[in-house]
Order: C-alpha cells, then sequence, then structure tokens
C-alpha cells in the first residue's frame, strides 16, 4: 500500500470495478416517504455490499479520513459529467450533531465531500447546514420512524447562500431517503450523493 492511497492497488482496482451509478428520482422511487419529497434525484455510486459496508465502518469508527477522500474521488470522477451543466452548485454534507462530531472527530460526508470537490467545482459549504437535535442512528428503524426521527432537526444557517443555487446534498449512506428530504432546500433543484 503506498503512502498516498488507503488501498492497496488490487483493491482500489476493486473498488473502482464496483462502481455503480444508479439515480431513483423523487416521489416515484420513494413511495414509503410520506409527505411532500424535498429532492429531485438520488445518485449513489456503489451498491451497499458487505465491503462497502466494512469500508463506511472503516471511515466512520477507525478514522479512515484517507478511505473517505479516496472514495469521494473516485465518485467525483464519475459524477463530474453529470454535474457539468450546472453553474451554480455547493456541495453540503449532511451535518452530525455537535456531540457525535465531537466523539469521531470529523464528520464522514465532509470528507466525502472533499472527496468530491477534487472533481467537481462547486463550494463545500460544511457549515451551511446544521443539525441542533442529536438524532438517534437510523439504522434499526422503519422508513416512517426514519422520517420521523430527523424530522425538524436540520436548519439552514446562511440561506442567503442557497438563493438560485444547486444544492448537492451529500451522505454516506441512503437507505430510505428520509434524511436527505429536507424542506430546508425546497426551492432549490437538489441532488443527493
Amino acid at each position: 500500500m503506498g503512502t498516498q492511497e488507503p488501498f492497496c492497488s488490487a483493491c482500489s482496482e476493486k473498488s473502482l470495478d464496483s462502481l455503480e451509478l444508479a439515480s431513483q428520482k423523487g416521489r416515484k422511487d420513494f413511495p414509503h416517504l410520506s409527505g411532500e419529497v424535498f429532492f429531485d434525484e438520488i445518485v449513489s455510486c456503489w451498491a451497499y455490499t458487505p465491503d462497502l459496508e466494512k469500508i463506511i465502518h472503516r471511515i466512520k469508527y477507525q478514522r479512515g479520513k484517507k478511505l473517505g477522500l479516496f472514495l469521494g474521488r473516485t465518485a467525483g470522477e464519475a459524477l463530474r459529467g453529470h454535474f457539468r451543466r450546472w453553474k451554480d452548485g455547493l456541495l453540503v454534507p449532511v451535518p452530525l450533531h455537535k456531540v457525535r462530531k465531537r466523539e469521531r472527530g470529523f464528520n464522514q460526508s465532509e470528507i466525502l465531500c472533499q472527496g468530491l470537490s477534487k472533481y467537481i467545482s462547486f463550494q463545500v459549504c460544511p457549515d451551511l447546514l446544521v443539525r441542533h437535535r442529536n438524532t438517534k442512528t437510523q439504522t434499526r428503524l422503519s422508513a416512517q420512524e426514519r422520517q420521523e426521527n430527523v424530522k425538524d432537526a436540520f436548519e439552514v444557517q446562511r440561506s442567503d447562500l442557497v438563493v438560485g443555487k444547486r444544492i448537492v446534498l451529500v451522505d454516506d449512506v441512503v437507505t430510505t431517503g428520509a434524511s436527505v428530504s429536507l424542506k430546508e432546500f425546497r426551492f432549490n433543484k437538489r441532488i443527493v450523493v
């Protein structure tokens, strides 16, 4: 393994080979969400396999920042054509609550944004959205419980920055879409990675 990459070359190649862009569009692909859906599209870069689950776990709980940057750059390279037509976009990480961020030492979604920004020339806005309520983990919750869990948990700090902008909301894992269907951005075209 080299000093620059968190994977050996064989594992890096495997991660690139397993890249699988998938797009899901608003209400039609998320019928389990109740009420209005506040995103236009969700684009995922990898299927959530046991191998990817281990990688995400390593990023989040074993301080795998380099690994997060690598995945962000890999996704950015694959997605740059998708965003080329957009002029004014913002990369916004789904925030952690300050307690969880202090425990972990960083926000994995912010690390992914930093990697994405190497290929997608949008401004990274790590403090634009704040999680003012420390929600419980979504892992074992139903779709309805997930939606209730994150309801009113987020707030846009600088609404002047989002006016007329395309928002790319970045999260490490999207399951039901509850965490990324944020009414705070309802007036913007949004895509979630």
